[in-house]
């Protein structure tokens, strides 16, 4: 019974956490994102960065529409009468790898733009990119997230 209701917190933590990752809300194509904006690019720089990005959003769409699906798998093991654990354990693999495949995608985009600026825009590229790593990358694990209770714990090796 433990092993159970271990498992249901498992997927409804994972599901919760990574839903907000895959569904991204439809929006407007920018042609210069506001972090581009201080970069001061030239018309070639931004014409081979779109074109970037449209080649990103096109790799992309089939990966994030394998996402829901899954979820809606998931969701279903959750409240089947026989609950299938290897099942489930595949499901959240596949979706783990995929989130991994765009994760990878993004990162080796964002790395086709920094090889097409200039040494001073890549400062103000690399800075940006810094900071938000930090602000997205460097949060607490889910349960330490300051909201919750038990936030006040740190980690171990990271204790005040």
């Amino acid at each position: 019974m433990r092993s159970k209701i271990f498992i249901w917190v498992m997927i409804s933590s994972l599901v919760v956490a990574t839903g907000a990752v895959a569904q991204r809300p439809d929006r407007p194509f920018q042609p210069k994102p506001p972090r581009m904006a201080a970069l001061d690019l030239t018309e070639e720089q931004e014409a081979k960065i779109q074109d970037l990005e449209l080649k990103l959003e096109k790799e992309m769409m089939p990966l994030r529409s394998q996402i829901p699906a899954i979820e809606a798998n998931l969701k279903q093991e959750l409240i089947a009468d026989q609950f299938n654990q290897a099942k489930v354990k595949s499901l959240i693999d596949q979706k783990v790898k995929i989130l991994s495949e765009i994760e990878f995608k993004q990162l080796l985009n964002q790395r086709a733009v920094r090889d097409l600026l200039t040494p001073d825009q890549r400062k103000q590229f690399d800075l940006h990119a810094l900071k938000e790593g930090m602000r997205h990358h460097g949060k607490l694990p889910l349960p330490m997230r300051p909201h919750e209770p038990g936030a006040d714990v740190l980690p171990p090796g990271l204790e005040k």
